[in-house]
């Protein structure tokens, strides 16, 4: 385990607003204790603050203490401890909200691959000593390294192995004390490039897995929450092994609009020309994109109409998400396959040079692809 320190000069904000929170409210509260394990890094999703913040109120509110588990190769753990503040206490609340914000900065990975069981063990052993809690995940579920390398396991599908394979954990000593605590997992099964898009088989397993292993170590609950990814990719973090998956085919990009079916109301981001063809063509995309497994962007370019390029951009990610919102209500499960962007009046290598009504359209890319990578890089998300 490596030892985390924190210097003044790295996180200014973080050491500013502790001597704030760290001063008592005048009211005795039972203390509320939470373990965040993520990785941060790369071939997983990114955490934010905003993901876990109502998961976290019980401890900005009532005190106590998070302990943040770096999951790399090599994880580390380290904690920050809250005092209890009312709950008008507006000021306190942001304060909290800002150092916090500044730990998960620091919990990207620093070590290359990902070792689950040993961040567990971390987590564990810091939830003991503060007298319990809860444990927040955030990670795909694929471990890399350590005594669980899923890149060598047969049969990512095969659930039926798997009390053989918690046997065999338990045998070599690797079950981790988590008795009594509520385990609450984000993202599991939710992969960035390079990893390959798991299918839904291989999802099932790891949710199968993880929930048969958490139980075995004592967990009172494990929770899966169905939070989309924000579609961040951490740069030049250390590499995590690829684990191998079935083969899935990705629809190639699709442009929708007026001729797809798919045009917009002139100025309108939520008006289209034509309900039922809109429709017809949802329908046809959401099956293809809950079968093929694979996570897609989809960008809203505008033409040019004189306006700044923000607003363009804005415009353009309003009509992406109304498509993107138009999937859910079909196929939620889809729905968490794409990623809005607003490209607006952005120069892209599909943008035309002639402007006007070929670039009002929706494009609908493989994340993964180059024009998919090419939109995040130059796109607004939420």
């Amino acid at each position: 385990m490596k030892n985390r320190t924190f210097n003044a000069a790295s996180i200014p904000m973080l050491l500013a607003a502790l001597p704030v929170l760290l001063t008592g409210c005048g009211t005795t509260k039972e203390p509320s204790n939470v373990a965040v394990l993520a990785l941060n890094g790369a071939n997983n999703p990114t955490l934010n603050v905003a993901t876990i913040q109502e998961d976290l109120e019980s401890t900005i509110y009532n005190g106590g203490t998070i302990d943040f588990c770096q999951t790399d190769g090599d994880p580390s753990v380290f904690s920050l401890k809250l005092d209890a503040i009312k709950k008008s206490d507006d000021y306190n609340y942001a304060t909290a909200l800002n150092t916090i914000q500044n730990y998960v900065q620091n919990i990207a990975a620093d070590d290359t691959e990902t070792d689950l069981i040993a961040a567990f063990r971390l987590a564990g052993r810091s939830l003991s000593a503060a007298g319990g809690g809860s444990l927040l995940v955030a990670h795909s579920g694929l471990s890399t390294s350590g005594v669980l390398q899923m890149q060598e396991l047969e049969d990512l599908t095969d659930t039926a192995s798997i009390p053989d394979l918690i046997e065999a954990l338990r045998q070599q000593g690797q079950l981790i004390d988590l008795s009594g605590v509520d385990v609450v997992w984000r993202y599991c099964g939710d992969v960035v490039s390079p990893q390959q898009s798991l299918n839904e088989n291989e999802k099932a397993y790891l949710r199968s897995f993880w929930t048969q292993y958490l139980e075995a170590c004592g967990a009172a609950s494990v929770t899966f929450r169905e939070d989309l990814p924000d579609g961040r990719i951490m740069e030049d973090a250390p590499s995590v092994t690829v684990v191998p998956t079935a083969k899935v085919e990705a629809l190639q990009p699709v442009r929708l609009d007026a001729a797809s079916g798919v045009g917009f109301v002139a100025d309108s981001a939520t008006e289209v020309l034509d309900a039922e063809a809109f429709h017809t063509t949802l329908c046809q995309l959401t099956e293809k994109i809950r079968t093929s497994n694979c996570r897609y962007v989809l960008a809203g370019s505008t033409s040019d109409d004189g306006s700044d390029a923000a607003s363009q951009q804005r415009f353009g990610l309003a009509r992406a998400e109304f498509v993107r919102q138009a999937i859910a209500q079909l196929d939620p499960d889809a729905a968490r396959q794409v990623l809005a962007v607003g490209l607006g009046k952005a120069e892209t290598s599909v943008r035309s040079a002639v402007d006007g009504e070929v670039n009002r359209t929706v494009w609908l890319v493989p994340e993964n692809s180059d024009l998919g990578k090419e939109f995040l890089s130059v796109g607004l998300m939420e």
